[in-house]
């Protein structure tokens, strides 16, 4: 089977390319019947790229006699999302261990789903999907066909393999789009500069440097930890002024109550292309009071630091179950 049109807002689709599953898939609404070219000239007819999990089903359409310009597109729209998520993984979460979840090595689609907390019904377990196949073409191939002479059972396990398939694409799409939007986010979080005012001083700041300046500053008023917080434009998505000066208000009430001491910072993009925020300094603070602080103010990341060592990005969002 391959699947296509699972944006948004548009059909779901679930192409069934075995000619003995035929009278099975015309029983269900989301299947189409057809062979490996149309299913693929549909899937190309659409602007975004081809996601899977590997390269396994290219190289079927690599193997299957197509036109050439046919899998030449097809290469070229092609995207191995375990490549893009296994580098988020490790340059984002490398403390978290998806094997908690199930994962002999660490990277199955099944574990990542359920990190980032897409729900699979318990029927759908993983191992059972091919099981289900088998079973129905068994039944399929004793009744000549005829789907509806099928069993009550053998029909469940044909249905429930069709959940199984569109549980397995929506979650490479929850798993691959949070992948992607995180690590443009670190990339925009790196090419940032977070301008401390101190003493009547400035203090840039950028992550993965040293500042021994800053550490100077901070000397004299007996701290060597601190942390870039910012209240405005929750998860990244911009916020209208007034709801941004709002956010902030609250965070360094926030900060008063529990006694830590801040000075005014401000954050500016290399690019431009994202307006400056304005945020804190807090003193003091340890890196996971700093994280949590994030948390609560619903900000994907918050930089912090400690005398001598250079900045850190830290990721407020949690992996889920781990």
């Amino acid at each position: 089977m391959l699947t296509a049109g699972a944006g948004r807002g548009r059909e779901f689709r679930i192409y069934v390319l075995d000619a003995r599953l035929t009278r099975a898939a015309e029983a269900s609404p989301v299947c189409r019947v057809a062979d490996l070219a149309s299913a693929l000239s549909d899937a190309l007819a659409d602007e975004g790229p081809i996601v899977a999990w590997s390269q396994h089903d290219l190289r079927i359409v690599r193997r299957a006699g197509l036109p050439a310009r046919l899998v030449e597109h097809c290469e070229a729209r092609w995207v191995n999302a375990l490549i893009d998520v296994r580098r988020w993984k490790n340059r984002l979460y490398r403390d978290r261990d998806l094997q908690a979840l199930g994962a002999a090595d660490g990277h199955t689609l099944k574990a990542y789903m359920k990190a980032v907390g897409y729900a699979v019904p318990a029927a759908l377990a993983p191992g059972q999907a091919a099981r289900w196949l088998r079973q129905v073409l068994e039944r399929l191939d004793a009744a000549d066909g005829d789907y509806r002479t099928l069993s009550a059972r053998a029909k469940r396990q044909w249905h429930a393999l069709l959940a199984y398939n569109r549980h397995d694409c929506f979650g490479i799409r929850a798993v691959y789009e949070r992948a992607r939007r995180e690590l443009r986010l670190e990339a925009a979080y790196r090419q940032t500069t977070y301008r401390v005012r101190m003493d009547e001083a400035s203090h840039p700041i950028r992550i993965g440097r040293v500042h021994p300046a800053l550490d100077r500053a901070l000397g004299t008023a007996r701290v060597t930890r601190w942390a870039c917080i910012t209240a405005y434009n929750p998860q990244s998505t911009r916020r209208p002024a007034r709801q941004n000066q709002r956010c902030d208000a609250a965070l360094k009430r926030r900060l008063r109550d529990l006694g830590v001491r801040w000075f005014p910072m401000e954050s500016r993009g290399d690019r431009g292309d994202w307006p400056p925020e304005l945020g804190v300094l807090a003193l003091g603070v340890s890196r996971s009071r700093a994280e949590s602080l994030g948390r609560e103010f619903n900000q994907a990341a918050i930089v912090w630091g400690n005398a001598g060592g250079q900045a850190e990005l830290v990721w407020c969002n949690r992996l889920k179950h781990l």
